[in-house]
């Protein structure tokens, strides 16, 4: 990549989640970074700056504008956005950045955007040495890098099998909430066709699990962490084994409360089909708003892992703070400096975190204040 203006650019940064990238930039990046703060509306952007002790630049693009973003992308080797929903905005900015060998990284957490960006800019990002990477928020930097973690301590190249059990407390912002409505309304694209590799079945998740790690049931969840995870082993198959095996779960309180989960999610799912309950649906929580500094700071997350092979047992924990915001707006920040700083040499196409990121990854985010840990471990003699 020749070398450009800029190190790094947070797009949308006028935005909730956004503004608290471009605070945890202003705090963290070292002084030597070229970054800016990218939007459509240049006052609240200059805004922003104002605000900043580092006082990054200012660069104006609109999604609706492609002559824009195509500018963007070609003055700075790493661009975040937090642009959502991604499926109604986020296209436009993978292809510029593709085409230009320009790092993406956003916060997606919707699969249908994920496989269509795979299908519209792998094959241009492996020519122009683009990194694309979905997902480096709470989805699904806990569950990816918190897998490779885990099965990084589990020895020999057999059969691997992971769960996964969420806990967690927080309040969606008004983007989150648009992003669930637009993932659930929007269909998922249909796969081209052509030659199929051949893949081991899948053992299904169940839809209900007593979690003896946590002493609390779980109940299937449906998220795109899974599906990350599950390329992420394809990709890693010397990390995670031949036949690798992972179940992603929610641990609720009781057997009452995973009925009328199971109930909620699927009402939500079916209502979001229709494009008027979704504009109605996006009113109880508006774009650009999202919980004040003193429920974030009550807010926390953890994953519980346990891993098993013929080698052994190993339980580890993901463990962290508000998990939609404040971590993740520091996971998306991190990311982006460990790509903007060292620049790993993975070659380019649409990636997973943990291929992407890997363990260094995973020693940056513990470096800032992230917790992977090991909590019990038992191998085989």
């Amino acid at each position: 990549m020749s070398a450009r203006p800029l190190d790094l650019v947070v797009f949308g940064a006028t935005g909730f989640t956004g503004s608290l990238v471009a605070e945890y930039l202003d705090e963290h990046a070292p002084p030597t970074l070229r970054w800016a703060v990218a939007g459509r509306d240049p006052e609240r952007l200059e805004a922003l700056r104002l605000r900043l002790r580092s006082s990054p630049e200012i660069r104006v693009a609109d999604v609706t504008d492609a002559a824009s973003i195509e500018r963007l992308a070609a003055e700075t080797a790493v661009l975040t956005s937090t642009v959502g929903p991604f499926a109604r905005y986020g296209e436009p900015v993978v292809r510029a950045c593709a085409a230009a060998g320009t790092h993406y990284l956003d916060i997606t957490g919707e699969p249908a955007f994920v496989r269509r960006s795979r299908e519209i800019a792998d094959e241009t990002a492996r020519a122009t040495g683009a990194m694309i990477v979905h997902c480096c928020g709470f989805d699904s930097i806990p569950a990816d890098l918190g897998c490779l973690f885990t099965v990084s301590q589990l020895p020999g190249a057999g059969p691997k099998t992971v769960h996964a059990t969420v806990q967690v407390s927080g309040s969606p912002s008004g983007g989150t909430w648009a992003s669930v409505l637009e993932g659930f309304g929007t269909p998922a694209p249909r796969r081209r066709a052509g030659p199929r590799t051949p893949k081991t079945p899948r053992k299904p998740t169940p839809a209900l699990r007593w979690s003896p790690e946590v002493q609390r049931w779980a109940v299937r969840l449906p998220v795109i962490d899974p599906v990350i995870v599950g390329r992420s082993a394809r990709a890693l198959p010397e990390q995670y084994g031949a036949d690798f095996t992972y179940h992603h779960l929610l641990a609720v309180s009781g057997l009452g409360r995973a009925a009328s989960l199971g109930l909620g999610v699927g009402a939500l799912a079916t209502v979001a089909r229709s494009s008027v309950a979704r504009r109605w649906l996006s009113k109880l929580r508006p774009s650009g708003s999202g919980p004040d500094a003193e429920t974030r700071a009550q807010s926390w997350f953890k994953l519980t892992f346990a891993a098993s092979s013929a080698e052994g047992r190993v339980v580890c924990e993901v463990r962290g703070g508000d998990p939609g915001y404040t971590e993740t707006s520091k996971m998306l920040a991190e990311c982006a400096l460990l790509v903007a700083m060292e620049r790993p040499a993975i070659g380019g196409g649409v990636h997973t975190p943990a291929v992407a990121f890997g363990l260094p990854g995973v020693s940056r985010l513990q470096a800032a204040g992230l917790h992977f840990e090991v909590v019990e471990k038992v191998l085989s003699a």
